[in-house]
């Protein structure tokens, strides 16, 4: 009698550890994924300030025998901007160049040696963990350079 009565309260409970650990490895995999995809966002702001340097870079050797002109310094640093984000969407990247005057001798003139070239660069994020969204935003990161 003991017997069956223990039989059919295991028959009665043997789901319930399926249940249990569906709902456990729900939670689990979702934070493991979730912690994945923050890994990967990191990678792209990462790609995104080694990008900015690289454009910055560019931006101080650009101008040449006399001052720069400043299209020739955006088009020459936006075009080494997209170059160098190998993993990142070129189209989706926004870029702004802007010239800054001399820190030692600010004399009004941009785009002149010993200027500083500044380079932001902005690129979209979005955390979503297994195809849901839980959060998304606009990186983004400035360089400076001394434009030589």
């Amino acid at each position: 009698m003991i017997r069956l009565a223990r039989i059919s309260r295991l028959r009665r409970e043997c789901g319930q550890t399926a249940v249990e650990f569906s709902l456990c490895a729900l939670v689990f995999f979702m934070i493991v994924f979730g912690l994945l995809k923050v890994a990967t966002i990191y990678g792209d702001y990462v790609a995104l300030q080694h990008a900015a340097r690289d454009g910055s870079r560019k931006g101080s050797v650009t101008r040449g025998t006399g001052n720069a002109d400043s299209t020739a310094v955006t088009n020459a640093v936006t075009t080494a901007v997209k170059a160098s984000s190998s993993f990142l969407s070129p189209t989706a990247m926004g870029i702004t160049v802007t010239g800054l005057d001399s820190n030692v001798a600010p004399n009004g003139t941009l785009w002149e040696a010993h200027d500083r070239v500044q380079v932001t660069v902005t690129y979209p994020w979005k955390l979503d963990v297994l195809g849901l969204p839980i959060w998304s935003g606009t990186m983004s990161t400035t360089t400076q350079a001394i434009i030589e």
